[in-house]
């Protein structure tokens, strides 16, 4: 609300009659600032996104989101764009997605005001290797193929079969191929062969 500055009442006098109004005189309300939330972002993947919001700052105190209407800009577009809201896109305003790992830093502006926020942009962290099937039984002298995968903080998995050392917990019982240029080129890795009956870990 408008700061009020004066309040003064008007009489009115006719015919030896009177009345009076209140007139009221409230300050301009001016904008004085620009806020951006988050102000202080986690990191995000690549590939993922963040939304921001604008806030014009009046003086009054009083404030209003300007995110549609804001200009927006990242100082790294390979590591993070930004969203504006031009061309009846402003329900997109403000939403960074994260290109390629680094920091970049975003900033809204509006009628002369500015806001900037650091985004920082990670590549997925591995968490650990899965090996699949996670069990299997064969016949002597019959093969299984195993596949190693390598379990990122996203969820995503990466095939890692012909990169792995893989090793059985008893040689005599079944051994396990670790390279050497299988069919296709694949390196041949991961190729259980039964030898005698019982059960080892691969």
């Amino acid at each position: 609300d408008a700061e009020k500055l004066a309040e003064e009442r008007v009489p009115v006098t006719y015919q030896g009659m009177s009345s009076s109004a209140v007139l009221t005189v409230t300050d301009v309300v001016t904008l004085v600032g620009l806020t951006i939330t988050p102000a202080n972002p986690a990191s995000i993947l690549v590939g993922a996104t963040q939304r921001f919001q604008a806030d014009a700052v009046f003086s009054d105190g009083s404030t209003s989101s300007v995110t549609g209407t804001a200009s927006w800009t990242s100082s790294d577009a390979n590591v993070a764009s930004i969203a504006n809201g031009g061309g009846g896109g402003g329900g997109a305003a403000g939403r960074a997605t994260g290109i390629t790992a680094g920091s970049a830093i975003i900033t809204a502006t509006y009628n002369g005001f500015s806001a900037s926020v650091t985004l920082t942009v990670r590549s997925p962290v591995a968490t650990g290797l899965l090996v699949t099937p996670t069990s299997a039984s064969v016949e002597l002298n019959r093969t299984q193929q195993f596949t190693a995968l390598l379990a990122f903080d996203d969820g995503t998995t990466q095939t890692v079969t012909n990169n792995a050392s893989w090793t059985t917990s008893n040689g005599a019982i079944a051994s396990i191929s670790t390279g050497g240029g299988g069919p296709g080129g694949g390196g041949g890795r991961g190729l259980a062969t039964g030898l005698s009956a019982g059960t080892v870990t691969v």
